[in-house]
């Protein structure tokens, strides 16, 4: 029994024919899979990454200017100091941020073209307040 019933006859007739060739149906199938275009599910981690930074940066939990609860100076922008973390000042204000040639929408539309500058900016935050706790 080789699940050919369930397949049915011409698949059988392959299954036969690999057999002949000296290759296994466990064979074929991994070459199979690893022509394929898709992306598999285990390297899907990384895109869901990508979406959540997409999404924290778009409904604005990205800015501690949001953060209204906090005193002003816990609001202020992580790299400059100078006045609140938006992601207006981020793209123009702030020195060690500035992408001036684009606007809020072009960084935050949904295609991912603002991806690359989002993550400087968590690096360049995550190297702040590393500094910070040195400090400390």
């Amino acid at each position: 029994m080789y699940g050919a019933e369930i397949w049915g006859w011409r698949e059988y007739e392959e299954i036969e024919r690999m057999k002949e060739m000296g290759r296994s149906m466990k064979e074929e199938l991994s070459v199979r899979d690893i022509v394929k275009d898709e992306v598999p599910k285990y390297r899907e981690r990384e895109s869901i990454k990508k979406k959540r930074m997409m999404a924290r940066f778009r409904c604005g939990n990205a800015e501690k200017e949001n953060n209204f609860w906090r005193g002003e100076t816990d609001r202020r922008c992580r790299v400059c100091w100078r006045e609140g973390e938006t992601i207006e000042h981020m793209l123009e204000v702030c020195e060690g941020l500035r992408k001036s040639e684009d606007s809020r929408e072009e960084v935050l539309n949904e295609d991912g073209s603002g991806l690359e500058w989002m993550k400087e900016v968590w690096k360049i935050r995550e190297l702040w307040q590393g500094v910070g706790k040195q400090k400390e």
